[in-house]
């Protein structure tokens, strides 16, 4: 059988025509909805003969030297000035398609060029992969349009900005930070806790992305699911809130409330997955038994509630990247893991659990990284590491019931608490049972 350096150079020119020929026919069908006033330069048959010619040119280079290929590239680059009508160089309204035919027709050819080239790429089955991705990942954008165009109005400069935040501290800042141990016990290494940081404002941004694109008017389901990335603890106060308002309101609040909280189930098992792998097994039983429990819940509030309006309803969610929060988050993180240390080597276990009760009450991402850092360096067992974390779920759950009490109506509160206690019960089972086989 013969292996893939074998097929040279048959490979390179039909990964070029391949190329090529997707490429045009992303551009014919945009030509056809377009209509007879639209232009395109080029379509199905265009794209892939440029594509092919530039892999002919590039496969003489080693033969002829540069000038076949710069030939090509030169006639190639006359044809995309002379290929658009006066009118649609000059913008008419008719004419005008901007320059992305252009530059998809370059690209073509560039990608050709690259399929026919030995030198560029390592191997045959890499530029494969190379050229084959590039080609899909551009016509998926010339495809995307309308959505693009959709997602950009929903965009605004403030999301903008947050979003240049919050790339400036992941990939400039993050970089930078030292990775090594500081201050009593070593808690503060500013690498693990720019990570922390990092990764607990990647999840919360995530969310916020998500309402802002589908936006309001989704339904309390969509809010809880989406609101649970950002603040599981937002979305309880807000949901009260109207509760207030509007009392009729309260088995759709209950929804929302519930998926919120299942979702920081699962926030919490991908936190513990992303920085301690090793403890992933031992906690994804009773967090999975936890969401789980909230979801048959949430399904049966949302079969209950399904002929409600669920317009204009949604919890308002800011957006969740700012410096201060992320500050005031190192410092939760850093005290945590500092009281958790101390009590560990003062008192041991027992004392350990108290801090997660303790801390719990306000935030469960903050223990559960330090207690999942603590696991990693074998400074507590698994099993006592996944107590912690659940009784800081726990803590933190029961906090939340009581806002549903204080802040909404008991409808509200007598709904949530059979999903806490439901998703509560779930999880300690799951414990329970893990202790009993491993005794």
């Amino acid at each position: 059988m013969l292996g893939v350096e074998q097929l040279e150079p048959f490979l390179s020119y039909a990964l070029a025509l391949f190329s090529g020929l997707l490429i045009g026919l992303e551009r014919e069908h945009s030509r056809a909805q377009a209509g007879s006033h639209s232009r395109f330069l080029g379509g199905v048959r265009t794209f892939p003969l440029f594509a092919l010619a530039a892999a002919v040119s590039a496969s003489l280079v080693p033969a002829l030297g540069p000038w076949p290929f710069v030939l090509a590239a030169a006639a190639t680059i006359g044809f995309t000035v002379l290929g658009r009508r006066p009118g649609e160089r000059a913008g008419d309204e008719n004419g005008s398609s901007g320059l992305t035919s252009e530059g998809a027709f370059l690209l073509s050819f560039m990608l050709g060029a690259l399929s026919g080239s030995t030198e560029v790429v390592g191997s045959s089955r890499q530029k494969v992969f190379v050229v084959a991705s590039l080609a899909v990942i551009t016509t998926l954008l010339l495809s995307a349009k309308p959505v693009l165009h959709q997602l950009s109005s929903k965009i605004s400069r403030d999301d903008v900005i947050a979003t240049v935040k919050f790339l400036l501290v992941a990939v400039v800042v993050l970089p930078l930070l030292p990775d090594q141990p500081y201050g009593p016990y070593g808690v503060f290494n500013p690498w693990k806790l720019g990570v922390s940081v990092t990764l607990i404002a990647g999840v919360s941004f995530v969310g916020y992305a998500a309402s802002r694109v589908m936006g309001s008017g989704r339904g309390l389901l969509v809010t809880g699911l989406v609101g649970g990335l950002v603040s599981s603890t937002a979305v309880t106060l807000a949901s009260a809130r109207r509760t207030r308002q509007v009392p009729e309101l309260a088995e759709p609040s209950a929804l929302s409330i519930t998926s919120a909280w299942t979702i920081m189930m699962i926030r919490v098992v991908v936190l513990v997955a992303a920085t301690n792998a090793e403890l992933l097994p031992r906690l994804l039983v009773p967090f999975s038994a936890m969401a789980a429990s909230g979801a048959a819940v949430a399904a049966v509030l949302y079969w209950r509630t399904r002929r409600a309006d669920k317009n204009g309803h949604e919890a308002h969610l800011s957006n969740p990247f700012e410096l201060s929060e992320s500050l005031k988050l190192v410092a939760v993180i850093v005290a945590v893991t500092l009281l958790s240390r101390w009590a560990q080597a003062r008192f041991g276990d027992t004392a350990l659990y108290l801090t997660s009760l303790l801390a719990g009450l306000a935030d469960v991402d903050a223990i559960t990284l330090s207690v999942s850092a603590m696991a990693q360096k074998n400074q507590v067992a698994s099993g006592v590491a996944v107590a912690a974390i659940y009784i800081a779920a726990v803590a933190n759950t029961l906090t939340k019931q009581a806002i549903t009490l204080v802040v909404g109506t008991r409808a509200l509160a007598a709904r949530v608490a059979l999903a806490a206690l439901a998703m509560l019960a779930a999880g300690g089972l799951a414990i329970a049972l893990q202790v009993a086989l491993a005794g």
